[in-house]
């Protein structure tokens, strides 16, 4: 039988979520004013363009991100909108070396000595959830280095403290 635990984290709106929405909003402010100063009709196209990609970037703004871990083994989505679910990052546990909490030195000074780690945050995002932040040191299958930050709350913490023990350090 497998040992499964999901969580579920609501994920904090960044600049990156924000922009194409607030881009969209200035397009149709934009076209308002044509439409009043300009031509009614290009106007009222700039302002239709403007709509159009505000709603489609609106569903952008809601996110959050589910964790499942089974077996030691990680699968991370993103979810947006609670309606649209893309695949977001994953690992096994055969490729972890070593997993770290976020705040340690061992991995501060691992990100300042090896400048090629590629970094994947995979947490809310909110500076006060850092205590629950852990850090994923995973070789990958082509030799490449990823650190895979995640937040665990404390079911999936005690998940984790069981299939890798040996590998959890302070």
């Amino acid at each position: 039988m497998d040992d499964y635990i999901e969580q579920v984290i609501k994920r904090k709106r960044t600049f990156a979520d924000m922009l194409p929405f607030t881009l969209s909003y200035l397009i149709a402010l934009a076209g308002i004013a044509v439409f009043a100063a300009v031509s009614i009709s290009f106007g009222a196209l700039i302002v239709a363009v403007g709509g159009f990609l505000g709603s489609f970037s609106s569903k952008r703004l809601h996110s959050q991100f589910e964790y499942i871990f089974t077996n030691g083994d990680f699968d991370s989505a993103i979810i947006y909108n609670m309606a649209k679910r893309k695949e977001f990052f994953s690992f096994d546990a055969d490729h972890v070396t070593r997993v770290l909490p976020y705040e340690s030195d061992k991995l501060k000074n691992e990100l300042d000595i090896n400048k090629s780690l590629v970094v994947k945050n995979i947490t809310t995002g909110r500076a006060e959830n850092k205590d629950n932040w852990y850090a994923f040191m995973i070789n990958d299958k082509r030799g490449r280095q990823t650190v895979a930050i995640v937040e665990l709350t404390d079911k999936a913490l005690e998940h984790v403290k069981v299939y890798y023990k040996s590998k959890m350090e302070k």
